[in-house]
């Protein structure tokens, strides 16, 4: 699920939804985050490291790890394919 946040030049944040017409003063910024894409490429191609490190910051599971890349986990080790 997305998310809009404003953060305000004056201090602190509001997260909108379903908002039309939302007045952004100069000086404040919005954020939009969004889901994560569908990615690059076979997904057994992907480097190593990177799933290390999208496992390290939760974006994957290990079963999603294993399952979609073809590797195993092991505490903090993923071994290849």
């Amino acid at each position: 699920p997305g998310c809009v946040t404003v953060y305000k030049a004056a201090g602190g944040r509001e997260v909108i939804s379903k908002v039309r017409n939302y007045p952004v003063p100069p000086g404040d910024a919005v954020v939009l985050a969004t889901g994560g894409g569908g990615g690059w490429g076979p997904p057994a191609e992907r480097a190593l490291d990177l799933i290390r490190r999208d496992r390290a910051r939760g974006y994957i599971t290990r079963e999603a790890a294993e399952r979609d890349y073809g590797v195993t986990i092991a505490g903090d080790r993923v071994e290849g394919r």
